[in-house]
């Protein structure tokens, strides 16, 4: 029967500190350091020593039988780390914010209405869109369905790539507290609250703190332009004043997509300009802003222009595409257009 070998027994590692151990046991009897003589003794003990010398170090130490372990251990394979670059796209993400497919609205009875005829509209992140028409053309259910708070009888309807079909009513919910805000004709402020208590109003229920909810709600005050005005109540405040509290409540809860129905409404020119301007801005930081709107001169100034007929939704060139188009056009061939003086 083979005898098995001890740890003892096994060769060290070139290199490694057992190695240099056996070395200095046989240092010969030329050797006088009586260090050496020492660590020879000592590693001569044999497993009586093990609460002695190098043995009491721990499991950091190194004995020859660690060694042929990590020698003959299979080497761990460490996986490359992949080259730079965007992110997986997650399921259910897209590009764009929202979109329509052959989506339509019809409200049952005696004699069915079509509120809203077969439509197909894409929404990119950033962009700002006028929904205009007469009253009763079908301008609100288009935003009801777009804000998740009325579902399409026909068609389907995505956000952020997301069918929200497939959603339950909690799901539709949450998905809608944290997609979209929206902005009312009637500031629907509380008239003995501050600015800032109603700006944040609309975070009661997130479970938010209430430092939280007040520092949410002095940022957005502060973004809208009314820093200045934090503990002003409502009676003492212009309409433009008061509707750009609207916002800001709109704003504190960080919404991807800003659906606003007839905004300027209630204001004068001069306020409708300031509402108009800083949507505008919140536009170019990245906020989708979709306004319904029978003002024109803010239509025009939009984006694009959706119009909205009897429940039929045509799509032509605002104002604001219109100058871009002209002004690529001079950009790409300056000969071509031709003036008084060269004629």
């Amino acid at each position: 029967m083979r005898r098995q070998a001890r740890w003892s027994e096994i060769p060290p590692e070139p290199g490694s500190a057992g190695a240099g151990t056996e070395s200095t046991e046989s240092a010969g009897p030329g050797s006088t350091d009586p260090e050496s003589t020492a660590s020879a003794s000592t590693g001569s003990a044999g497993s009586g020593s093990a609460s002695t010398g190098q043995a009491s170090t721990g499991p950091a130490s190194t004995g020859p039988g660690r060694a042929v372990l990590e020698r003959l251990a299979p080497k761990r394979q460490v996986p490359r780390r992949p080259a730079p670059g965007p992110p997986p796209d997650e399921p259910g993400r897209s590009d764009c914010e929202m979109e329509l497919v052959d989506a339509a609205v019809t409200y049952p009875g005696a004699v069915p209405v079509r509120a809203l005829r077969p439509v197909s509209l894409r929404f990119e992140a950033g962009e700002t869109a006028a929904v205009a028409g007469r009253s009763g053309s079908g301008k609100s259910t288009l935003l009801n369905v777009l804000g998740l708070l009325d579902r399409p009888t026909q068609g389907r309807y995505l956000v952020r790539g997301v069918d929200t079909a497939l959603l339950s009513e909690s799901g539709v919910t949450a998905l809608r507290a944290r997609q979209f805000g929206f902005v009312f004709q009637s500031f629907h402020l509380l008239a003995d609250r501050t600015a800032a208590e109603n700006a944040e109003l609309g975070l009661l229920y997130r479970g938010m703190g209430i430092w939280g909810r007040r520092e949410a709600a002095c940022e957005a005050l502060v973004r809208v332009g009314l820093g200045h005005r934090l503990a002003a109540l409502p009676g003492t405040m212009s309409g433009g004043e008061r509707q750009r509290v609207a916002i800001a409540r709109a704003l504190a809860q960080r919404p991807r997509v800003l659906l606003c129905d007839e905004p300027t409404g209630n204001l004068d020119r001069r306020s409708a300009e300031v509402v108009a301007d800083l949507l505008a801005g919140l536009a170019a930081e990245g906020l989708t802003v979709i306004v319904v709107t029978h003002d024109q001169q803010m239509a025009e100034s939009m984006g694009r222009l959706i119009e909205i007929d009897d429940g039929l939704v045509t799509e032509r060139a605002s104002g604001k595409q219109a100058g871009a188009s002209l002004a690529d056009a001079a950009h790409s061939s300056p000969g071509t257009i031709q003036t008084g003086k060269g004629r």
